[in-house]
């Protein structure tokens, strides 16, 4: 039997109520024998039906309070059934309101876990991004490092050109493997940045000293130049003493002069090749001066353009450790908030699961509760078609009981009317007899006394018994 099944018959129970009511009203005071005050007699209609229901046979009075008895407590415990089988489907009904709840609070529940998980997925996808963004700049770093490496090799061809400059390739070197361990240590990095700018110092310092070198080559140079105008100067004032030597030779001229000239003029000879080979020397002293001078100017030019450069590229390694610094702390921040993120969706997922085992432990007691209630109804409906077959009885017998009032009442109508009609002849009697009696004799009085109060008599219950004298 269904759910709406039984709420139909308990509906129908209910309508029946007051029925019952009525029933167990009459059942308990069942109304006394009033045929003296103008009643129906209900007390022999009652005594008629129950000797009917026995085949006729007297019933004494205990075993008449027995069965209404036991009929009270027929109907009072049908009403007790209807009132818990009542309160047993509203238990159920909210049984099912509960249950009903609680799955649509497991699906909300399974719902939030869902969006839980997809947040979850989403912050993973997040993680997964800022790690290959890291990654990106570690690979931006590799490439800064591998430009640090061409650099290297720059430096490495103006090490091959200049070898003043080895301290500026070492120093470059320096900052270069500062610039590769910057992924994994965050804080030299400013100290290699420093090496940097202490190489380019350094480098300054060697063009400074090539500027200072040029400058003492140019002296040098000047003291060279000097030194050519001391010889020139001294060449002149030799052939002026020459001349001087020469005109007092020719003031003396003899043997002695002549040794003497040609004692001289084999110095001078002498002073003059001299004096050209000095010449000589002065010229290709400062060709070859001229010629380093030149060289040391290109190579000047050539180290600050390669200063420049490395200035450049220290300026650019230098942004690029900033940018992949400011890089790396955004990717660490946001790595932290995704880890933080994480972690509390992973908090809320656990929670979310405890809260789901209690409820799948809740739903599993309220299922338990559930199939112990379908038990309960099956024994309920059992015990209800048990009570139903006693209803039908009941009812079968309160058609029969129907019937027999029916006819016990048609039987009074009809008995009634008798006792009407016998009324009216015994007090047409009585008034004939009353007339009769104020014309008799007493004797006549003594004998219709005694024919009214004899066993022939009127009956106390309000019917006429007429003797066979009548």
């Amino acid at each position: 039997m269904k759910t709406e099944e039984l709420q139909e018959l308990l509906a129908g129970f209910q309508a029946s109520t007051p029925v019952l009511d009525e029933i167990e009203q009459i059942l308990a005071s069942p109304p006394v024998d009033q045929e003296d005050k103008g009643g129906k007699g209900w007390s022999k209609v009652w005594s008629q039906k129950e000797k009917e229901s026995d085949g006729g046979k007297h019933i004494s009075p205990t075993t008449k309070r027995r069965r209404r008895q036991q009929t009270l407590e027929g109907i009072r415990a049908l009403k007790k059934l209807v009132t818990s089988t009542s309160e047993w489907m509203m238990h159920l009904h909210s049984t099912d309101a509960g249950r009903s709840e609680l799955l649509n609070q497991l699906g909300s529940t399974a719902a939030d876990l869902q969006v839980a998980l997809e947040r979850l997925a989403f912050v993973e996808k997040q993680r997964q991004s800022a790690v290959e963004e890291l990654q990106a700049v570690q690979a931006g770093n590799h490439l800064s490092a591998a430009a640090g490496a061409g650099t290297a090799a720059l430096q490495a061809a103006l090490e091959k050109l200049q070898a003043e400059c080895e301290a500026a390739k070492f120093c470059a070197t320096e900052a270069e493997a500062a610039l590769a361990s910057m992924t994994l240590e965050q804080e030299p990095k400013q100290a290699a940045l420093e090496a940097a700018e202490a190489a380019a110092e350094r480098a300054s310092k060697n063009a400074a000293k090539h500027q200072a070198a040029v400058a003492q080559l140019t002296g040098d140079n000047l003291v060279l130049m000097l030194r050519v105008r001391a010889a020139e100067e001294e060449a002149a004032a030799g052939r002026k003493e020459r001349e001087e030597l020469r005109a007092a030779l020719d003031e003396q001229r003899g043997p002695w002069f002549d040794e003497v000239r040609a004692g001289v003029q084999s110095k001078i000879a002498a002073a003059m090749e001299r004096s050209e080979a000095l010449e000589v020397q002065l010229e290709s002293v400062a060709a070859s001066h001229a010629k380093q001078l030149a060289a040391l100017q290109d190579r000047c030019s050539t180290l600050e353009e390669h200063l420049t450069q490395a200035k450049k590229a220290a300026d650019d390694m230098a942004a690029q450790c900033s940018a992949a610094e400011l890089k790396a702390d955004r990717a660490a921040a946001q790595f932290k908030d995704l880890e933080a993120s994480t972690k509390q969706d992973r908090e809320t997922a656990v929670e979310r699961e405890a809260e789901n085992r209690v409820l799948i432990a809740t739903v599993r007691s309220m299922q338990d509760e559930c199939y112990a209630c379908k038990e309960n109804q099956r024994a309920a409906e059992g015990k209800v078609e048990d009570l139903q077959a006693q209803i039908a009885q009941l009812e079968q017998q309160l058609a029969n009981a129907k019937g027999q009032v029916a006819a016990a009442l048609h039987k009074a109508e009809a008995q009634k009317d008798i006792n009407e009609q016998l009324m009216a002849r015994k007090q047409e009697i009585e008034w004939q007899l009353m007339a009769a009696l104020a014309n008799a004799p007493n004797t006549l009085k003594t004998h219709a006394h005694m024919s009214f109060t004899g066993d022939n008599g009127l009956h106390q219950n309000g019917g006429v018994a007429l003797s066979a004298n009548d």
